[in-house]
């Protein structure tokens, strides 16, 4: 969890981003993203039980989770786009 005024800071950091050029960067790395495990179905989404690794479908909802997390509650000021989500 990141504290109060480091969060405060980083706000601070990502509203002097240009909000287009960020709209660009996260749908690059989506697309990047997407490419990477486009091909890859069922268990090959799961992976091997590991303690030390998680599953690929688990990283792409990561994500997913930073991007909704970082631009659009941060960057933009909105709120959640599903109340069970976390902070």
């Amino acid at each position: 969890m990141v504290s109060a005024p480091h969060r405060e800071s980083l706000s601070a950091n990502v509203s002097s981003v240009d909000a287009h050029r960020l709209i660009e960067l996260a749908r690059e790395f989506r697309s990047r993203t997407l490419d990477l495990v486009g091909d890859l179905e069922g268990d090959q989404l799961i992976g091997p039980r590991l303690p030390t690794v998680n599953p690929p479908l688990w990283e792409i909802g990561h994500v997913a989770w930073f991007q909704e997390f970082w631009v659009l509650r941060h960057a933009a000021g909105r709120p959640a786009i599903s109340s069970d989500s976390g902070r």
